[in-house]
């Protein structure tokens, strides 16, 4: 898997891009609207669904330059029914998750579990009263993607964390890529702000794609790249989501 490199920790940045004229602040509000409903209604139309998550974790240190030193990898088979995540753990580093195997499992670092709406809700929820800002706008084959810049103030934000029994809200702010005509959410970047001198902050880049199950095309987390920091030590999670397939109660995984 070669999903890392998606976010620097000191900030998210995307550099220039050679684009067409700015659309008009009608048009720009045309397509927020477009992807604001989208977005908002992103866990309601998804079915029951299974598939393979694949996830790295590494642990490193602040600095200019981090390294990155490989925890380990899990194999899991991700079920989503009811609009609820379930996860059974199938292999740890290559091989079948035994309890010796388990035991490699380090733990007391950052889990992910928010890539199938919550961080849509994060971002598109009205309670959070996000700013949007045009930015740019990108080509892709087939697909015109415009780029909105976002911030959602600590003072309106739905996202917290609890940290020794404080619960801290969270501002944040990054960029959403979006279909310019359908409105679909194809990436979606976001970063917390620290507040209060905490030493805690997360950064999340999650890449979408349309996925066909059981004839019917859904939007579904293709790849994924999240750095948590607490105090002076980072933990970076990829993720690849793949053998996306209906769910049903019988539902088998079979590796080639």
């Amino acid at each position: 898997m070669r999903i890392s490199g998606l976010l620097a920790y000191a900030g998210l940045t995307l550099s220039a891009y050679g684009q067409p004229s700015t659309p008009d602040v009608a048009e720009q509000q045309s397509i927020l609207s477009r992807i604001r409903e989208g977005a908002i209604g992103y866990a309601d139309r998804l079915q029951d669904f299974v598939c393979i998550e694949v996830t790295i974790r590494s642990a490193g240190g602040l600095g200019a330059h981090t390294r990155w030193k490989r925890l380990e990898t899990q194999e899991q088979e991700l079920t989503y029914v009811a609009h609820r995540e379930g996860r059974k753990l199938l292999k740890v580093n290559g091989k079948a998750a035994t309890d010796d195997q388990k035991k490699k499992i380090k733990g007391g670092y950052f889990t992910p579990g928010s890539e199938f709406g919550s961080y849509f809700r994060k971002v598109f929820d009205p309670k959070a009263k996000a700013e949007f800002d045009w930015d740019h706008e990108e080509a892709l084959p087939g697909r015109r993607i415009c780029v909105f810049r976002y911030r959602v103030p600590r003072s309106t934000s739905t996202w917290s964390v609890t940290v020794n029994g404080d619960e801290i809200g969270l501002g944040h702010h990054g960029f959403v890529h979006a279909d310019c005509g359908t409105g679909a959410v194809m990436r979606l970047q976001l970063e917390t702000e620290i507040s209060d001198g905490k030493p805690i902050g997360l950064q999340v880049d999650v890449h979408y794609g349309l996925v066909d199950i059981a004839g019917k095309e859904f939007l579904l987390p293709q790849a994924v790249e999240e750095i948590a920091r607490y105090h002076s030590t980072l933990t970076k999670v990829e993720m690849e989501f793949r053998d996306y397939g209906k769910y049903s109660s019988d539902s088998t995984i079979t590796f080639k």
